[in-house]
């Protein structure tokens, strides 16, 4: 349905473009001047009401001017061939009717452009599968938090952010995405249960999440990454999941350093990689 909407759609537009047109050239060339006026007056009013009057008002209106226009050109006193008087009694509803119908139809794209625009600018801040909000809502905080840390420094406020990423979720993904998904919500499940309600919790994509922990103590923290990796690891999951848990504190010492987020998102990649890597090696050597 919404195909043959879409098809019809331009092609009625032209026809609304193209039938007073040809009309108008027609009735210059071939009727009197009082003639084509009189059906260039008719063609502009029927354009107008086809633009601005909802689709009841045009309905009634084509019916009421209808019949009033087949009272005046038939029955009463008008001299004009039978042709014309056709041609000047289906012009207004047939413009009308091309006009409103088109007009419809580019009002609904416009809704659903800003529509499309919603939606892509929703899915950009939350993710729904894993019902966390993303990068852009990470970075913001982070910033703010980053802010703070500047503004208050006799208060020696600090920020710590926790990676939880998943090494090997891409391939997966790429073989067993349903898998990849399910897998993805009890992580994010198990995130949401093994940490603090002061603490903001992100989805960044590619496996990788995100915990951002205002003011917590470094105790508190360890005792924290400890259950979140404990709670992992005890996860109904069929597959090899790597997990790796790493933070990094951003206080007043460091702050000039991992200011920008793209240098501390580096630095928590390159330091879970490094971890995968030590326990490789320590699996080898054992």
């Amino acid at each position: 349905m919404d195909r043959k909407k879409n098809f019809f759609m331009p092609c009625d537009l032209l026809l609304a473009i193209l039938f007073p047109l040809i009309l108008v050239r027609w009735a210059s060339i071939y009727c009197t001047n009082n003639i084509s006026n009189g059906i260039t007056a008719i063609l502009v009013l029927a354009v107008i009401t086809g633009f601005i009057l909802p689709n009841i008002l045009v309905s009634w209106l084509m019916i009421i001017l209808t019949t009033i226009s087949m009272a005046y050109l038939f029955l009463g006193y008008m001299i004009l061939p039978t042709a014309i008087k056709l041609i000047v009694l289906v012009i207004f509803p047939i413009e009308v009717l091309l006009v409103n119908y088109a007009s419809q139809h580019l009002i609904r794209l416009k809704f659903m452009k800003n529509d499309r625009r919603s939606i892509n600018r929703y899915l950009a801040h939350y993710n729904p599968h894993v019902k966390l909000q993303t990068t852009y809502n990470a970075i913001k905080l982070y910033r703010r938090q980053i802010r703070i840390i500047k503004k208050m420094k006799q208060m020696n406020f600090h920020t710590t952010v926790t990676l939880v990423r998943w090494e090997n979720s891409q391939q997966f993904k790429e073989f067993h995405h349903y898998e990849y998904l399910k897998a993805m919500r009890k992580l994010s499940k198990a995130l949401k249960e093994s940490r603090l309600t002061a603490e903001f919790i992100y989805f960044l994509g590619n496996g990788n999440f995100i915990v951002i922990s205002p003011n917590q103590p470094e105790r508190v923290l360890n005792f924290l990454n400890q259950q979140t990796e404990q709670t992992i690891s005890e996860l109904a999951v069929p597959i090899p999941i790597q997990l790796k848990v790493v933070s990094q504190t951003v206080t007043q010492e460091n702050l000039d350093r991992y200011s920008d987020w793209t240098v501390l998102f580096k630095h928590l990649m390159r330091e879970a990689e490094t971890k995968l890597v030590v326990e490789y090696l320590k699996g080898q050597v054992g």
